[in-house]
């Protein structure tokens, strides 16, 4: 019920907001235009009728998107599914599914039944490998305990990790909210990769999955050490980070003498608001961040922005629905 009086509370401004930026203009220009012209008045009211009820229909239209992404759009859960190609890949892992999921946020679920239709679509990709990249909770470990057994159901042949995203760190108590979180994720099955790596062995083959703390620009807590969780890796290694906030990959991914094939992120929700379609991409979020959204490229080395499992402060998505991103791994001969 919290959430639907603040998602109507914002609505209706947001709507008569609209509308008042709509009709003031017009009825001052209609006022104008009256007191210059001899013509028909009654022409004009007409003109200026018509344009207030077209202001009123599209002051609706922010009502009923709203609406849309309250009821409907936060548990809307969309598989996207990503084929990458790399010419680093060892043999033995072509073919394998990997999934992602980011910004779980507990706190803010009101609806379990829900959040399980979401986790049981990531368990029916029958993942090799399951990746978690951050903000678990919104400010402490106990949101968890309504969906404890249901994130603990996941399973993944190889494995679940995963990181901490900025909101993993705003527990009452400090470090030990943070490692009580920890804890948690480790009864649920999860591995955290806290600035450290582990390798996934098929046969004689391996590939290094690496993790990092929060790391980002802005207020945010920046924990990441890179440097530490990448001691004794070299480039013959196939590479996965998971690195919670985008901006870590350009600021400082990037830039690493060593190469990541693939650095998964999230932290962004694709702000919840926007277009995400295959001729148009734009939320709010893209002057905040440049890397925002899916798949980026630059030479050997991509990254992919998850929008997101869960939501933050508005109860809704518009246009950005909850992902879970499915990545294929295939091989790409080297030239």
């Amino acid at each position: 019920m919290a959430n639907l009086m603040i998602v109507l509370t914002v609505t209706f401004f947001i709507s008569d907001l609209f509308l008042l930026v709509w009709l003031v203009p017009t009825d001052g220009l209609a006022f104008f235009q009256n007191w210059r012209s001899n013509r028909d008045h009654s022409t004009n009211e007409d003109r200026r009728m018509f344009i207030k009820n077209l202001g009123v229909v599209m002051a609706g239209l922010p009502f009923f998107s709203f609406m849309h992404g309250f009821f409907l759009g936060r548990y809307n859960f969309k598989v996207k599914k990503v084929i990458l190609q790399s010419s680093f890949l060892p043999k033995a892992f072509e073919g394998l599914r990997l999934v992602q999921f980011s910004d779980f946020h507990a706190g803010s679920f009101d609806n379990p039944e829900e959040v399980q239709k979401g986790l049981k679509r990531i368990q029916s990709l029958n993942p090799d490998l399951l990746v978690f990249t951050g903000d678990m909770v919104n400010h402490s470990y106990k949101e968890l305990d309504p969906y404890h057994d249901m994130l603990k159901a996941l399973d993944a042949k190889y494995g679940k990790f995963s990181v901490l995203g900025n909101h993993d760190y705003y527990g009452e108590n400090g470090q030990a909210d943070v490692d009580a979180l920890l804890a948690r994720q480790k009864e649920m099955g999860f591995l955290p990769l806290i600035n450290e790596h582990r390798f996934i062995n098929i046969g004689l083959d391996r590939i290094c999955l690496t993790g990092v703390e929060n790391w980002g620009k802005g207020p945010f807590p920046k924990r990441g050490r890179l440097e530490e969780a990448v001691e004794g890796i070299d480039n013959r290694e196939f590479k996965i980070l998971l690195s919670h906030d985008p901006s870590h990959w350009e600021l400082e991914v990037k830039k690493h003498p060593l190469r990541f094939d693939l650095t998964l992120s999230g932290h962004t929700h694709g702000m919840q608001v926007g277009f995400n379609l295959p001729f148009l991409k734009w939320s709010p979020i893209k002057y905040v961040y440049k890397y925002w959204l899916g798949h980026y490229k630059e030479g050997e080395e991509n990254l992919y922005v998850n929008r997101g499992f869960g939501w933050l402060f508005f109860a809704g998505r518009i246009g950005m629905w909850p992902e879970i991103t499915e990545f294929e791994l295939r091989r790409k001969e080297a030239k």
